[in-house]
């Protein structure tokens, strides 16, 4: 257990907003919005309804020795805290092995909610992380109910990567784990609007990827999965898995987060095709027979058909294709 603070002399500044470093002086200041069960709700994702200074002591001081820790201040009135720490959890690690990856982790008193402090202090968080050489940086744990955090992460660049279920007997059926890449925070990349709930997708080729996931039954069979609240038949009915590729995201990583959002599958699709018409990339993936399909919900059933049915019934026309390529390249 660590005993004191790991100093640094960092100091970040948005007009008003200063954000300083956090010494073994400001326990007074932090145990205001630390130890408010209002904050604690979000912060802790419902865990946790009351914390002593001391536990809060504990946390931060061990924190601290992988991170740059930063009391928030607001025309010279502490309202906050952050920090810029090295990822630690493996589920992030071991996807981005080769990779420097930062966490960014804030909390505001319940007094500025609402007041765009929290989206300048991820801005100035997420720039450190990036000037110090940092390759991506990432908001984790962000509980499903919190969604003033999740916009004012994606207001800062950031996207979705990964939707973690939650443990049984969790307050969240399950956390976002969100992901920025320089490119994007910067603005170097071309991006436009999506009509989804995130908002925002790649602006040049490749602008999606398609997942065709298939078993051996023993014949060959696709999995097909059907939105919800579509007709039973007609277009974008029946699709495989898939989805628009986000600015600066590498494709084949676009492929590997639909497939995990969509069927609950934590796999490495491989290219299979070039480009579709559409301009999209098309994957594939083979998966043992009884392998168990977790759907998102924007999907409320799946089927596994022969690859002529699947063509048939996934439409427009580019979609059949696409499962056509993919057939044609694994058989």
């Amino acid at each position: 257990m660590a005993h004191r603070l790991r100093g640094h002399d960092v100091v970040l500044v948005d007009g008003p907003l200063v954000l300083r470093p956090l010494t073994e002086d400001d326990w007074d200041i932090v145990a205001a919005w630390n130890t408010d069960p209002r904050v604690l709700w979000f912060s802790d994702n419902g865990a946790v309804e009351e914390r002593s200074i001391a536990d809060v002591q504990a946390i931060y001081r061990e924190v601290s020795h992988d991170a740059e820790m930063f009391v928030i201040e607001h025309e010279g009135v502490a309202v906050g805290d952050g920090w810029v720490q090295q990822m630690n959890l493996a589920r992030i690690t071991t996807a981005f092995p080769d990779q420097r990856l930062a966490r960014v982790d804030l909390q505001l008193a319940h007094d500025v909610w609402g007041r765009g402090m929290g989206t300048r202090a991820i801005r100035l968080l997420t720039a450190r992380a990036f000037d110090r050489g940092d390759d991506l940086v990432f908001a984790v744990d962000v509980a499903d109910f919190n969604h003033r955090s999740r916009r004012a992460f994606l207001r800062c660049g950031f996207v979705p990567w990964r939707r973690v279920p939650s443990p049984p007997g969790a307050k969240t059926a399950l956390v976002h784990d969100l992901v920025c890449r320089p490119a994007l925070f910067r603005g170097t990349v071309s991006a436009e609007a999506h009509p989804g709930k995130d908002r925002i997708r790649a602006g040049e080729a490749p602008f999606g990827a398609a997942v065709v996931v298939y078993r051996r039954a023993p014949a060959i069979e696709v999995l097909v999965l059907h939105r919800t609240g579509a007709a039973t038949k007609g277009d974008w009915a029946w699709t495989p898995p898939g989805g628009a590729r986000f600015p600066a995201e590498p494709v084949e990583q676009c492929a590997a987060r639909e497939l995990h959002e969509e069927v609950g599958l934590d796999l490495e699709p491989r290219a299979v095709t070039a480009l579709d018409e559409a301009g999209w990339a098309v994957y594939a993936v083979e998966v043992a027979a009884q392998t168990s399909v977790a759907l998102d919900e924007e999907h409320d059933r799946f089927e596994w058909v022969c690859p002529g049915e699947a063509i048939a019934r996934c439409t427009p026309r580019v979609v059949g294709a696409t499962i056509a390529a993919a057939v044609a390249a694994v058989e």
